[in-house]
């Protein structure tokens, strides 16, 4: 027979949801024993199709080793606060990586996470009340992403996209962003103290950021203003704003 465990599983969401569900997720781990095993015990009892949707989450590792009791490499929100880092910010990082794609866990990346979603919380705090609609365009692209196997990433890139258009009227930049949270949870109405913007050197930024400024810095020496722009939107993405100033 199959192990209890998978049975209980099986058991229990006959019980609360029903023959068939929609949704099921899990680790990618659970795929060929676990999830097989749910499988076959549910089709065989029921002979319905169980889930129309599996979503089974690639691994994270840390400073590129894998989360394993016997390294004691294990993170915890306590340890992202305690370092003075939001625990938003944690929740930021996940969103910017698809849930199928392996992500690294690094402090840098944290710590870029954070600055980005302290300028993200900043921008809409700046925002006017609003009892405007969201922008149309807005919302399409981005549930257009969220229906895309939750493509997370394009729907934050869509997100600084919304903010930098100046030809949205900020009111309706405000309508639109309370949509999106609705969606990301990322707490933006919520009152809290909001880390102050910094300016630094070139020098002082993470080294794959450095790389981003050093691209576009040769696309806009090329003349490939397209790409200089592509650049500026992934530089966005990890919480860093270019001024171009006459001297750099």
């Amino acid at each position: 027979g199959f192990p209890g465990w998978h049975t209980e599983c099986v058991a229990m969401i006959l019980k609360l949801l029903g023959k068939q569900i929609d949704i099921h997720t899990g680790g990618i781990d659970h795929i060929a024993i676990h999830h097989n095993n749910e499988l076959a015990q549910a089709e065989a009892a029921t002979g319905k199709q169980f889930v129309r949707y599996w979503m089974h989450g690639d691994f994270i590792t840390i400073e590129d080793k894998r989360v394993a009791k016997s390294l004691g490499n294990a993170i915890s929100l306590r340890n992202v606060v305690d370092k003075g880092l939001s625990a938003r910010a944690l929740r930021y990082w996940f969103l910017t990586g698809h849930y199928r794609t392996p992500m690294n866990f690094t402090w840098d990346a944290i710590e870029g996470a954070n600055t980005a979603y302290t300028r993200l919380a900043r921008a809409f705090l700046e925002l006017p009340p609003s009892t405007l609609k969201p922008d149309p365009a807005f919302i399409k692209d981005f549930y257009t992403a969220i229906a895309d196997d939750l493509n997370t990433p394009q729907a934050i890139g869509r997100v600084w996209e919304l903010l930098r258009d100046q030809s949205i009227a900020p009111a309706v930049k405000r309508a639109s962003l309370q949509e999106a949270d609705r969606i990301l949870g990322l707490g933006l109405g919520e009152s809290g103290p909001v880390a102050r913007v910094t300016v630094i050197s070139v020098a002082d930024l993470p080294e794959e950021v450095q790389r981003l400024v050093s691209a576009r810095e040769e696309a806009r020496t090329n003349k490939d203003y397209k790409k200089s722009d592509d650049l500026r939107a992934q530089i966005a993405k990890k919480g860093f704003d270019i001024k171009d100033a006459p001297d750099g």
